[in-house]
C-alpha cells in the first residue's frame, strides 16, 4: 500500500519546521516518516517532539522496559512501521532476539517483565489495569515509574493509529 500521507516537500515548510525535523532526524540523518507527517501541523510537531523526548529520553523507566512496552502495543495495534522501528531499539536497549519475540507472545520469564506486558494489554484493550496487574507492577516500579507506563503505552498506541491512518508501512523485508 502507497502511503496517503508523506512528508510535505521541502520548499513548502517553514524555516522553524525544517529545523525541528532536522533535530528529529535519525543517526543516518532520515527523518521517522512519523515526524515527517506531523511537519504538516508545526502547531502539532512541535510540542509532540517536546513530550516524545521529554518520555523516551527523561523518562524513569529504563530503555529496555520501555521498549517493552513500545513493542507490545506496537504489536497489539497491529503496526508494522512501530514494530520494526522498536525492534532496532529494543536490541540497543540489550533485549535478545528471543525476548523480542516474546514480547509479541506475551510471555517473557521475569515478573517484572510480565506485568509490563500484562498492563500493556489490558491498557490496549480497556484503558485500565486490573487490582492484580496494578499491585505486580507496584512490587517492581516506583511511583514515578507507574505513573510513565500508561503515557508509553498511550504515546505508541497514538503512533501506530498515526501510521496506520497515514498509510505508513515497515521499510523492511
Amino acid at each position: 500500500m502507497a502511503p496517503r500521507i508523506t512528508a510535505p516537500d521541502d520548499d513548502s515548510m517553514s524555516d522553524r519546521t525544517t529545523e525541528l525535523l532536522a533535530l528529529a532526524a535519525t543517526r543516518s540523518g532520515t527523518v521517522p516518516p512519523t515526524i515527517g507527517v506531523l511537519a504538516h501541523s508545526f502547531k502539532l510537531l512541535q510540542p509532540f517532539l517536546t513530550w516524545a523526548g521529554a518520555l523516551s529520553l527523561q523518562g524513569q523507566l529504563e530503555v529496555r522496559e520501555h521498549e517493552i512496552l513500545a513493542l507490545r502495543v506496537s504489536h497489539l495495534c497491529n503496526s508494522s512501521f512501530e514494530w520494526d522501528e522498536h525492534t532496532g531499539f529494543a536490541r540497543e536497549a540489550g533485549l535478545s532476539e528471543e525476548e523480542i519475540e516474546a514480547i509479541r507472545q506475551g510471555s517473557l520469564d521475569s515478573p517484572a517483565d510480565q506485568a509490563l506486558l500484562a498492563a500493556t494489554d489490558q491498557l490496549h484493550g480497556y484503558a485500565r489495569v486490573d487490582d492484580e496487574t496494578y499491585a505486580l507492577l507496584a512490587e517492581h516500579f516506583s511511583e514515578a515509574q507507574l505513573v510513565e507506563i500508561p503515557m508509553v503505552v498511550g504515546q505508541y498506541a497514538m503512533l501506530s493509529m498515526l501510521t496506520g491512518f497515514a498509510g505508513i508501512e515497515s521499510n523492511r523485508p
